[in-house]
């Protein structure tokens, strides 16, 4: 198997089960004790406490993996997102016998936080393994993977969670975990320069390249430091609508746990057919840089439209295509814009730091998304608007990227 090939499976596998938490992470928080009002508020918290470990461990696992390849940190940290999914199923028996469930269920999301960096050192093995040209091509089958496995989570999660218990949801995300480690021992090569078997005139780096601290330096490089700034924001403002929308959905339309299993799943799918097929030619005719400021307005009009949608179903849905189209240009080609800073020997660290800002961005969007819908619905969508408006002026500055391959 290719490494592309398995790194995509890697995340889909992950993604598969991260993704089935969506539909009933608010009915899980009720069921372990908060009220139906303050639902949204601790679902908010719960996204919070995955992305918030993320934003030191992501750069950390990263630079572990490129001192000891990416393979053998890949193995860890999947181990530990699982020990997260079975504490998810556990906590429900923790709660009724000990009480406390809430708890039980932050601790499970922590857990998974502190090891969930599969997609920055998936991004590093693509980086790895592909051209400078192919790079926002591969980014994109990874993202392509990243949307069907939230696809066939959101579906998962609504399944099982329907029909079976939404703590069994945990035991399904852990044997999907259980598939990916399977899928790292057995499918994926070692791709970090330093770590594999390298034809002879393959470029080499010197041991001493990859035992310095790049955070520094990195951060040092104006073209890496303005792409971040523009993830950190278009990141807060996207992500408001992932703690909010199940309830959305439910106060504006009464959609039941189907309708928006329904919802997420034409999100995703859209995200799928958009950087599985239509990101390759977008790059070539527009370039990254043109791609992401495409993506980004498209972006802010969506979530815009989301909030004003409060009446109208074919606004919603609108709205919803739209979001899932601008997200799905715009963030492959930042992550391959990324790439496209840093030499090899920096990749790991490079889309570890990616991943913390990310992470940084989801942290607070989560809080500010669940806070802002007590106000009202529309708020949080409106706020996001504008914050994304913002990063697409910050991204007016990038430019075509000028690609750092050499060690």
């Amino acid at each position: 198997m290719s490494p592309q090939a398995a790194a995509s499976l890697i995340v889909l596998l992950e993604v598969l089960s991260f993704g089935a938490i969506f539909p009933v992470m608010s009915d899980y928080c009720e069921q372990l004790g908060s009220t139906p009002e303050s639902a949204t508020l601790f679902a908010g918290i719960m996204f919070a406490l995955v992305a918030g470990p993320r934003i030191i461990m992501n750069t950390l696992w990263g630079r572990l993996s490129d001192r000891i390849g990416r393979k053998r940190v890949l193995t860890i940290i999947t181990t530990g997102t699982l020990a997260g999914s079975v504490l998810w199923a556990l906590s429900m028996p923790l709660h009724s016998s000990l009480g406390y469930g809430l708890l039980w269920l932050g601790a499970s999301r922590l857990t998974a936080g502190f090891f969930q960096a599969q997609a920055a050192l998936t991004q590093a093995v693509i980086a790895d393994s592909s051209t400078p040209e192919n790079r926002a091509k591969g980014m994109g089958m990874l993202g392509a993977s990243f949307g069907l496995g939230m696809l066939g989570g959101i579906l998962l999660g609504g399944i099982v969670g329907t029909h079976f218990s939404i703590a069994a949801v945990g035991w399904a995300s852990a044997i999907a975990q259980l598939l990916s480690i399977a899928v790292i021992i057995f499918c994926l090569p070692e791709t970090h320069p330093i770590h594999k078997s390298q034809p002879s005139n393959a470029p080499t780096a010197s041991p001493d390249q990859f035992n310095r601290l790049p955070i520094r330096r990195l951060l040092s490089q104006k073209m890496l430091t303005n792409t971040l700034l523009v993830i950190a924001v278009m990141t807060l403002g996207h992500m408001v609508l992932v703690p909010i929308l199940p309830k959305t959905c439910k106060d504006w339309f009464n959609f039941d746990r189907t309708d928006i299993t329904t919802v997420f799943a034409v999100w995703m799918f859209v995200g799928v057919f958009v950087q599985g097929g239509m990101i390759r030619p977008m790059v070539q005719r527009c370039g990254e840089t043109g791609t992401i400021k495409i993506g980004l307005f498209i972006l802010t009009t969506g979530l815009a439209l989301m909030g004003a949608a409060s009446q109208s179903t074919t606004i919603f849905w609108t709205a919803a295509i739209l979001i899932a189209i601008g997200g799905s240009f715009a963030t492959p080609a930042l992550t391959a814009t990324v790439s496209h800073a840093v030499t090899p020997s920096d990749q790991g660290a490079a889309q570890g730091l990616n991943q913390s800002v990310t992470a940084i961005g989801r942290t607070c969007s989560y809080l500010i998304a669940g806070a802002l819908y007590v106000l009202s619905p529309s708020i949080p969508y409106f706020v996001g608007a504008t914050i994304v408006l913002i990063s697409l002026i910050f991204a007016l500055a990038l430019k075509p990227a000028q690609t750092n391959e050499a060690t």
